[in-house]
């Protein structure tokens, strides 16, 4: 079955669909699906590639209306769990980007103090929850839950 959201872009009368699979969330042209398992980085990749006919990966957050749309979900539904981004510094520290070589940018929503590359590792960002989903980067091998998006 598939969910279709309307949204109505105010001023030009044009409406725009979001066709969304069964369980994934639809905001403005994406569908996000929240992991439910712990797994490391790759395995979030992996896991995402594999929802949606290799479509989907990791969330790229773009904008600063994605990102509040996305915690505000995760702040009212999904309060404990940390939620991987699709981004590393893995090749050169402090140059984070978009897993697969893209450039990230131009928004970020680090929560103070962070990137901190703490214990000289720290390459992956997430969603922390102790910090009301304001990102934080983690080790690339620790668990947190995959967040992904399909456009």
């Amino acid at each position: 079955m598939i969910v279709y959201v309307f949204l109505l872009v105010c001023g030009t009368g044009l409406t725009l669909a979001t066709d969304c699979p069964d369980g994934w969330l639809a905001f403005k042209g994406s569908c996000y699906l929240f992991g439910t398992n712990n797994v490391h980085f790759t395995e979030a990749e992996n896991y995402c590639r594999d929802q949606h006919e290799f479509q989907s990966r990791l969330v790229h957050v773009e904008t600063s209306e994605e990102n509040m749309f996305l915690k505000g979900y995760m702040g009212d539904h999904l309060k404990v769990r940390d939620y991987w981004l699709g981004m590393t510094d893995e090749l050169t520290e402090g140059r984070w980007k978009w897993y697969g070589g893209e450039t990230v940018g131009p928004y970020f929503d680090w929560n103070p103090g962070e990137p901190q590359d703490a214990h000289s590792g720290e390459d992956c960002a997430i969603f922390h929850h102790k910090f009301h989903f304001r990102w934080a980067d983690t080790s690339c091998t620790s668990s947190r839950s995959a967040l992904c998006e399909l456009r």
